[in-house]
Formats: C-alpha cells, sequence, structure tokens
C-alpha cells in the first residue's frame, strides 16, 4: 500500500498546486490543515488529464463520514511510523563464512562489503599480517594462544550482534586491527558509509579474545603488554568524516579503565553513540592509545571488535504531526457518530 502525507497550513510539507500536479496511484492519504484533518482512502483513480479525482471533488466529498475502514488504514499507518521510530541494526548478516574462521585479506581483496557498508583492509603477504577492517565467526578462544592462533581474529562476547541487539554465535562480526601509525589507515579511512541510504548515529563496539586476555592474565614472555593494574587504561578515539572528507568529531571510549578503582574491561557488545558528532558521518577512522607504553610505542593489543551499527531514527515532529492528524480524525468520527 501507498502512504502519502501532504500538510496545508503551518509547517507547509505541500500544496495544492503539488497534488495537482502528481499522478494518485492510490493509497491512504492524509491532509493537515491548521484546527481540521481529513483522512481519505483512494483507490487511485485519475481524470483524463491525470490529475486524482478526489482533488476535483466537491468540499461535501472531503467532508464525508470517516468510516471504520478508513480509520483501520489510518491506524496501519500510524503503527508504520511507530515501527520506523525504532532504531534498526545493520550487522554482517549478508556474509558467509566456514564455521570458526575469519577473512584477514590474504586474497588481496584489499576490502569487504556487508549490507551497504565498505570496510577497506591492507593486507601484508611478506609478513603475513593485516590492518585494517575482517571479518569472522570464531567462537572459542584457548588463552594464551595471543597471535599464533585465532585469538586475534575471535571477539570477546564469542559471538556477533543479532538484530535485537544480543550476543548471538551464529552471526558474523568485524575486528579491525587499528594501526593510525604505520599503515596506509593513519590517512585513510577503515569503514565507508557513503553508499549506504540511512544515516548512522551509533557503534557496537567490543574488545577481542586476545586483549582480554593479555589484561587479565600474567604477563606472557613472548608479549611486552604487561596485565592492568591500578590506574591503566585502552582507549579507542573515534574519528568521524562527512562526504566532503571533513572531519565532524570525535568520541572516544574506554575498551579498559583501571582508573580510580575500577576494574573494566569491555567483554560483551556496547553501544558507543555519534552523538558528538557535527554532521552525518559517511567515513570512520579509529586510533587506539593506552597506558601501557614501550620503546616501540604501544604494548597493548590494538585491535577493536564491531558488532554492528544502528541507523538514526525519524524525526520525532514526523510521528507527532501523525499521530496527532489520527487523533483529530477519530474524534471527528465520534462526533458523526
Amino acid at each position: 500500500m501507498l502512504i502519502r502525507v501532504f500538510s496545508f497550513g503551518f509547517p507547509r510539507i505541500g500544496s495544492a498546486e503539488s497534488l495537482r500536479n502528481a499522478r494518485c496511484r492510490g493509497g491512504i492519504f492524509v491532509f493537515l490543515r491548521a484546527g481540521s484533518c481529513f483522512l481519505r482512502y483512494s483507490r487511485g483513480v485519475s481524470n483524463s488529464r491525470g490529475t486524482p479525482k478526489f482533488l476535483n471533488a466537491k468540499k461535501t466529498t472531503m467532508d464525508k463520514t470517516l468510516t471504520i475502514k478508513t480509520l483501520a488504514c489510518a491506524a496501519a499507518l500510524a503503527t508504520a511510523f511507530a515501527t520506523n521510530a525504532s532504531a534498526d541494526i545493520i550487522n554482517f548478516s549478508d556474509l558467509s563464512l566456514p564455521p570458526e574462521s575469519f577473512w584477514n585479506g590474504s586474497d588481496q581483496g584489499e576490502y569487504f562489503e556487508s549490507n551497504g557498508i565498505v570496510y577497506y583492509n591492507e593486507y601484508n603477504s611478506e609478513y603475513g599480517s593485516y590492518a585494517g577492517a575482517t571479518y569472522s565467526n570464531i567462537t572459542q578462544y584457548t588463552a594464551g594462544t595471543l597471535y599464533n592462533g585465532s585469538g586475534q581474529y575471535a571477539a570477546a562476547p564469542l559471538g556477533g550482534l543479532s538484530k535485537d541487539g544480543t550476543t548471538d554465535p551464529n552471526e558474523i562480526y568485524s575486528v579491525i586491527y587499528v594501526d593510525h601509525n604505520y599503515s596506509m589507515f593513519a590517512e585513510a579511512p577503515v569503514i565507508d558509509f557513503s553508499a549506504l541510504e540511512s544515516s548512522v548515529d551509533g557503534i557496537y563496539l567490543s574488545n577481542t579474545s586476545l586483549t582480554v586476555d593479555v589484561l587479565t592474565s600474567p604477563k606472557y614472555e613472548s608479549n611486552p603488554a604487561h596485565p592492568f593494574t591500578d590506574g591503566d587504561w585502552m582507549k579507542i578515539s573515534i574519528y568521524g568524516y562527512d562526504a566532503n572528507m571533513s572531519e565532524i568529531g570525535t568520541v572516544e571510549f574506554y575498551l579498559a579503565d583501571y582508573r580510580d578503582g575500577k576494574t573494566d574491561i569491555v567483554k560483551d557488545w556496547q553501544y558507543v553513540s555519534f552523538e558528538a558528532f557535527t554532521g552525518d558521518v559517511k567515513f570512520l577512522n579509529f586510533e587506539i592509545t593506552s597506558s601501557d607504553n614501550g620503546e616501540w610505542g604501544m604494548n597493548t593489543p590494538s585491535f577493536v571488535a564491531v558488532g554492528g551499527f544502528s541507523t538514526a531514527v525519524p524525526e520525532p515532529s514526523t510521528c507527532a504531526a501523525i499521530l496527532g492528524a489520527l487523533a483529530i480524525a477519530f474524534a471527528a468520527a465520534r462526533r458523526r457518530r
């Protein structure tokens, strides 16, 4: 069913002239006017000049008693708007992998795409290492394996993010190695939303199992990182850019925080809002910093797991206008009964 909403008066969304120039294809038409409301169901009949007949109808036709059928259609309209008002989670549901495996760019693919979002990768075949985004479905991790096994590709929740925001071992997720100094991602974005029709208003993040292992276990001889103690911290900075690659703000989030008596390490999917961005974000880059640093830079593993993103909800004023129109229509129907 096609739904059209037009408003006359203040605020002015459309005009009678624009309606006359539009061919009616059927659906529910809601007319909002200061102090009055008309709801009409049309089957899409047009006259010979392409003008919807309901626009040529007399005022008595426009003011005809609202039927139960029309109110039922209006209720469906309100339900549709209420449903759309909730944030939608974009995860990695369209990707597939063999069980307990990952993609890390070793095929020189340079990027992968999931549900309209592009994730960039830089793989070094000489060293067998990568920077940027990978994707994985690892649900098992053996403590102490560190970089020798699949631990660096295992998200701490041991599962991806479902559409309802919970952990699902059947869902795929992304693991990003954040190299803000030596890879191409010192300048280039890691994530690209430019082809996405909806606006993104937040991200779901977690640590990797490897990071949790390093921060909570006795120090491994093969790794310079030490377990966190009082005062230690690990923070990710998320840099947002608009369609012109102009920076629109920075969001900071602590992946581990042992300051002020806390012992917090993120081990599940945590939502981080982009509310601080001053525009519509189209690209993301990341930087991870830590209190544990050595001669060659940060000792703490520089990984972050991404479960997905949430899209922006519609403007409250739009939903309020529709609900207000329905309330007036219902009152009018009761008076005419």
